[in-house]
């Protein structure tokens, strides 16, 4: 990793700390979760970043992948478990973080459990350690409060303009994971914590997609649309919110995209159970030795 690189990473970390800062007073029940994601990904811009991916707000079983569409009518609920989710870059360069609000009260032993796992892992980080040995620290931590860490989901290395870059963290004991920490290396952790049976399952439901193949036969507006998602998003996960200036088909035309196979899906993933989830999530790098907490406390 060169200077300059580590220098765009710690801006992005520094734009998502502050951006964090924010979404504790953003939300609520009873707010807008259209208004929230349009007002994280509005100000990661007016600090000079870009989103790196469509806010995700899952709320309750929800785990991860819904960010709200076009016109989307949702509130925050009474009570439940809400998870931020979000991403930042500076020319390519990720940090993804997220944090969870407990919307009503009576989930704190969920919440504090995510959040010792989060800390108790970045601890463990250092060139040459095992992903294996967080999924450990994850998972005991979950057990010690009779929970469970959702066994389906894991952090994950960051490359540039690659959100998830071929190596996971898992964050239960994996005996087969061949990775580790590097020197040079970017990697979001992500304990996953839920009351339920520790694993998620597809809805039909996406509201998130990424360009899958560069070519297509056709014309119209289905052209269009991937043309412009190449140009925009160099791969990076969008949404039909941040289309919809090429007209009110945006959503509909993404779906016939997926199912020709030129768009990947990401399916909402919801906990089999029905069981609370809470998720915390920090960016780290390893540069010169060194392991900085981008999203975190100042590095």
């Amino acid at each position: 990793m060169t200077e300059d690189e580590f220098k765009r990473y710690l801006e992005a970390g520094r734009i998502a700390r502050t951006v964090k800062g924010h979404v504790l007073g953003l939300v609520r029940p009873g707010a807008g979760v259209l208004e929230v994601a349009e007002m994280i990904e509005s100000l990661i811009r007016s600090m000079g970043g870009e989103p790196a991916f469509p806010v995700n707000i899952s709320i309750g079983s929800v785990a991860a992948h819904y960010t709200p569409g076009v016109g989307d009518k949702g509130l925050f609920p009474e009570r439940g478990l809400a998870k931020i989710d979000f991403g930042v870059h500076i020319d390519g360069y990720i940090v993804d973080t997220a944090i969870t609000i407990d919307l009503g009260g009576g989930f704190e032993r969920i919440l504090s459990a995510s959040r010792e796992a989060l800390e108790r892992a970045i601890k463990r980080v250092a060139p040459g350690v095992s992903f294996r040995d967080i999924g450990v620290i994850v998972d005991e931590t979950a057990r010690r409060y009779s929970l469970k860490p959702i066994r389906n989901l894991s952090g994950h290395r960051i490359d540039r303009y690659k959100i998830h870059a071929g190596e996971s963290i898992p964050n239960y004991p994996e005996r087969l994971v061949p990775w580790k920490f590097r020197e040079g290396g970017v990697y979001a952790i992500e304990p996953f914590i839920t009351d339920g049976a520790g694993l998620v399952s597809e809805e039909r439901l996406a509201t998130i997609y990424s360009v899958k193949r560069s070519k297509m036969k056709g014309s119209g507006l289905e052209e269009r649309i991937l043309r412009e998602a190449i140009s925009r998003f160099k791969g990076l996960p969008f949404c039909a919110r941040w289309l919809s200036d090429l007209g009110a088909d945006v959503a509909t035309a993404l779906e016939r995209l997926a199912g020709q196979g030129v768009l990947n899906r990401y399916p909402v993933l919801t906990e089999i159970t029905g069981g609370q989830v809470a998720q915390f999530e920090d960016t780290v790098v390893i540069y010169q030795g060194t392991v900085y907490v981008l999203t975190s406390s100042p590095p």
